[in-house]
């Protein structure tokens, strides 16, 4: 509670008070599914899921060829999950979810980075 002390145009003292809140980042969530080390996922569709984190109001999904991947294929996602597409056949990928609100992004969330294949031949 913050309190200040108000005065009016005519000298009139009055204390006044307000609360506020203070809203923290997010920490970091787990990846769902595909668990990790998961082979044979369909290059043309996989479902991406992570657990919620609290605080959370939006997630940045990270996801690439090399560990840590940095490249973010979806920001601000209000759910827990996201369907990536059109990803190259046996090919491995990684990938992290980064929690975010007003307050900021969590951090060290690639530490959370998840592993898996895709079917198919890769491509050349």
């Amino acid at each position: 509670t913050i309190v200040y002390t108000a005065i009016d145009l005519k000298g009139n003292a009055a204390n006044c008070s307000f609360n506020v809140q203070v809203v923290a980042a997010p920490g970091c969530t787990a990846n769902a599914a595909p668990v990790d080390n998961q082979t044979g996922m369909d290059p043309a569709s996989v479902i991406l899921s992570w657990n919620a984190a609290a605080n959370a109001s939006a997630y940045d999904v990270y996801l690439g060829t090399t560990n840590p991947p940095t490249t973010i294929v979806a920001a601000n996602v209000n759910g827990t999950s996201y369907t990536v597409t059109n990803l190259n056949g046996g090919a491995t990928y990684f990938w992290f979810v980064l929690p975010k609100n007003v307050a900021g992004a969590a951090t060290g969330c690639a530490s959370s980075t998840t592993r898996f294949s895709t079917s198919g031949e890769p491509v050349s």
